[in-house]
């Protein structure tokens, strides 16, 4: 929905001032699997990147580290608007986190 699409692109502006967070994601987008290299071009990348660092900056439910950054690239190729990518993977990261024991995450 349109809001949920403008709750994205403001969390975005709010992401982009931690420098740490984007440096650790741009790492492991230069790493990406050979498989991905052949799919994804500089749009796909950038794309990849904004919603890695959202991520990272707005989830409230766990410490996550930059490499869920090579969970996202299906959610890019699978959806037409960044901000689905968006909402479908932290769906998905929710309900991973939601049933990965304590003693697991710690």
């Amino acid at each position: 929905t349109k809001k949920l699409a403008d709750n994205y692109w403001e969390m975005i502006e709010v992401s982009k001032g931690d420098v740490e967070v984007l440096r650790g994601v741009k790492t492991y987008l230069r790493s990406f699997p050979p498989q991905w290299e052949a799919i994804l071009d500089a749009k796909s990348r950038m794309m990849i990147e904004r919603l890695a660092i959202c991520f990272l900056m707005h989830n409230t439910f766990a410490q996550c580290s930059p490499n869920v950054t090579y969970l996202i690239p299906p959610f890019v190729v699978c959806t037409q608007e960044e901000s689905d990518a968006y909402y479908c993977f932290q769906g998905l990261m929710i309900r991973m986190i939601s049933q990965t024991p304590d003693s697991v995450r710690a």
